[in-house]
């Protein structure tokens, strides 16, 4: 993969699931970032497209009776302001989240093995890694209309649903197994940018940086 010449879009999308070693040796070279980020944010409004808005109405409505509120007439409106910003909301917010997740990497990165690699070279693999969660959640969009639960992921804690409510069970819930997916291609791709550190290292750095926010998390909101 030359300096001149980066797979295109589609080919990309393929090659972050089947070679990510390969397609971060060429974005080490040639840093993109933009495409793939239009491209994810598509693909999570498409996910949102496909729920159903009396099934967003339904879920605010359970949700404000659980929270001991009336749902009133407004529920209607706000299903649809919900379903509306699902489809449209992930052209700003899936940027932004490249952004930011590439931000707070490249300072664990920086503490865990001194890395030296450039920030946009790292929101390059960010973008990239990131297609693999929007995919997720366009695979997930059947499953979530099956089982009317628009929120429905694809977690640890889907293999623990026989444990008690607790933080146990948040913790798990909150690592969501697409994410994870994702977690571990940024920490490979670091040490491709970086070159002093093993793959696996990367990965380990990463993937150990997201399960510890989630443990903190889940006790945070116990």
């Amino acid at each position: 993969m030359s300096e001149t010449a980066i797979p295109a879009l589609p080919r990309r999308v393929v090659m972050v699931v089947t070679a990510p070693v390969a397609l971060f040796e060429g974005l080490k070279e040639r840093p993109v970032s933009l495409g793939a980020m239009i491209l994810g944010a598509l693909l999570v409004g498409a996910a949102a497209a496909m729920i159903p808005v009396e099934l967003m109405q339904e879920t605010i409505r359970e949700q404000m009776i659980a929270a001991g509120q009336d749902p009133g007439d407004a529920v209607g409106t706000a299903g649809r302001i919900a379903w509306v910003f699902g489809i449209f909301g992930p052209l700003v917010f899936w940027p932004l989240l490249a952004v930011i997740t590439a931000g707070l990497y490249s300072v664990i990165f920086l503490f865990a093995f001194g890395y030296e690699g450039s920030f946009r070279k790292l929101l390059s693999i960010t973008a990239h890694a990131l297609l693999v969660a929007a995919l997720g959640t366009l695979l997930l969009a059947p499953l979530r209309m099956l089982t009317e639960d628009p929120q429905l992921t694809l977690s640890i804690g889907s293999f623990f649903f026989f444990l008690e409510e607790g933080i146990l069970l948040r913790f798990l819930g909150l690592l969501d197994l697409f994410n994870l997916w994702t977690y571990v291609l940024i920490g490979i791709g670091a040490a491709v940018i970086d070159g002093s550190r093993s793959r696996t290292e990367g990965a380990m750095v990463a993937l150990g940086a997201a399960v510890l926010f989630s443990f903190v998390l889940a006790a945070l909101t116990g």
